[in-house]
C-alpha cells in the first residue's frame, strides 16, 4: 500500500487479539465505518483457539483493507502488542491501538487527522471516551485542541487530566525509533508510552468529543490483569518519578510525588491487614528504589487522607478555567492546514 503524492497520510488501526470471538466484530465494524481514507486495519491474532480467525476472514475485502497475521504460539500481552505495532506499513503516518472489544465513532480518525493537519509534526492525538456508556471527563480546557506536549504531560501528572490512554493515536515515527514501542515492567504500559512521547516535546492534539468507546467486562484486560495486579498506586508513583522532572517545577514535582507516595502508603496499610502478599510486594518495590517508609510516613498518609478525598472531589467537580487571551500556548490554535 503506497500513499500517492497529494493523498492524505495513511492511518493504521492496530488490533492485537486473543480469543476475541465474542467481541472482535465490534472493532471490525468500527474500523470499516471510518470516514477517513487512506486507512488500514492491522490485526495480529495471538494464536486464538476460538472462532476469531473465521470472523476476521469474513471482513476481508470490505470497506477498510485488512492486514492480518497470526502468531504460531500465544505471546504475553506486551509482546503481542509490540509485534502488532511492528506490522504497520512503512508509509504509516499515525497509528492507534483498538482493542477487540472497543469501538470508536465513524468520524474518530477523521477528527484526529484534522488536528494533525493543523499542526505538522504533532506527536499524539487523543480524545474523550465513554467507558461502559459513561462519559469520562477529560479535565482539559474545552476550547483548546492543540497543547504543548510538555504542558499536557504536566496536566496528566499534576491535574490528573484524562486523555483515554488506550485510544491515543501516535505519530508512527516514534514506533520506528524503537524495537519495542511499548515498554515492559509496568502493567499500564500504554500510559507509559503516552508520557514517554510527551516528554520528548512537540504538540498533542485533543478532540473534545466522545469519539471512543471502551468496554470493561469480566474477561477484559482491565478485569483480568490490571485489577488483579492492584498496581495503580505503585505505577502512579513510578510515573511521577520518571516523568515529573521533565514537566514540573521542583515544587510541583515534590507535591505530586508526595501525593502519590501517600496514596500508595494508604493502600499498603490496607493490604497489611487484608492482603499481606501485596503489602510485601510493594514494600520490596519501594526498598528497591531506595525508599523505606517510616512510621511517621504512614501516620502522615493516614492524617492526610480526609484532605486528599475532599481535594479530589473539588477537583473533579471543577470546570477547567479558560486560558487568558494572551497566554503563550494558544498560538498553536492558530495553525491551519498548509
Amino acid at each position: 500500500m503506497t500513499t500517492k503524492l497529494g493523498e492524505k497520510p495513511l492511518f493504521a488501526v492496530v488490533t492485537p487479539v486473543y480469543n476475541g470471538a465474542r467481541f472482535i466484530e465490534t472493532a471490525l465494524k468500527a474500523v470499516s465505518r471510518q470516514t477517513y481514507r487512506p486507512l488500514v486495519h492491522v490485526i495480529l491474532d495471538n494464536a486464538s483457539t476460538d472462532e476469531t480467525p473465521d470472523i476476521i476472514s469474513r471482513y476481508a475485502g470490505g470497506a477498510a483493507p485488512l492486514l492480518v497475521s497470526r502468531n504460531r504460539a500465544t505471546l504475553p500481552q506486551l509482546e503481542n502488542w509490540n509485534a502488532a505495532v511492528r506490522l504497520i506499513p512503512p508509509e504509516t503516518a499515525f497509528f492507534k491501538i483498538l482493542c477487540a472489544d472497543d469501538s470508536m465513532a465513524p468520524d474518530a480518525v477523521e477528527r484526529m487527522m484534522a488536528l494533525a493537519a493543523r499542526a505538522p509534526g504533532v506527536s499524539l492525538i487523543g480524545g474523550m471516551e465513554r467507558v461502559n456508556g459513561v462519559l469520562r471527563p477529560s479535565r482539559l480546557p474545552p476550547h483548546i485542541e492543540l497543547f504543548d506536549a510538555v504542558n499536557m504531560l504536566a496536566r496528566l501528572l499534576d491535574d490528573e487530566a484524562r486523555v483515554s490512554y488506550p485510544h491515543v493515536a501516535y505519530a508512527a515515527r516514534f514506533a520506528r525509533d524503537r524495537a519495542a514501542f511499548f515498554s515492559g515492567g509496568l502493567v499500564g504500559f500504554d500510559v507509559e508510552a503516552v508520557m514517554r512521547v510527551l516528554a520528548q516535546g512537540g504538540t498533542m492534539g485533543f478532540v473534545h468529543a466522545p469519539i471512543f468507546e471502551t468496554l470493561h467486562h469480566e474477561a477484559s484486560v482491565t478485569a483480568t490483569v490490571v485489577q488483579r495486579s492492584q498496581s495503580f498506586a505503585w505505577e502512579n508513583l513510578v510515573m511521577a518519578e520518571r516523568f515529573g522532572p521533565a514537566a514540573l517545577s521542583n515544587a510541583q514535582f515534590r507535591r505530586v510525588r508526595r501525593r502519590e507516595f501517600q496514596v500508595l502508603l494508604r493502600r499498603m496499610l490496607l493490604w497489611s491487614v487484608a492482603n499481606r502478599p501485596l503489602f510485601r510486594r510493594d514494600l520490596q518495590r519501594l526498598r528497591e528504589r531506595g525508599i523505606t517508609p517510616s512510621l511517621f510516613d504512614y501516620a502522615r498518609a493516614v492524617i492526610g487522607w480526609p484532605a486528599h478525598v475532599l481535594e479530589r472531589r473539588q477537583e473533579l467537580a471543577r470546570t477547567p478555567e479558560p486560558w487568558p487571551a494572551d497566554a503563550v500556548v494558544p498560538h498553536l490554535q492558530e495553525l491551519s492546514p498548509g
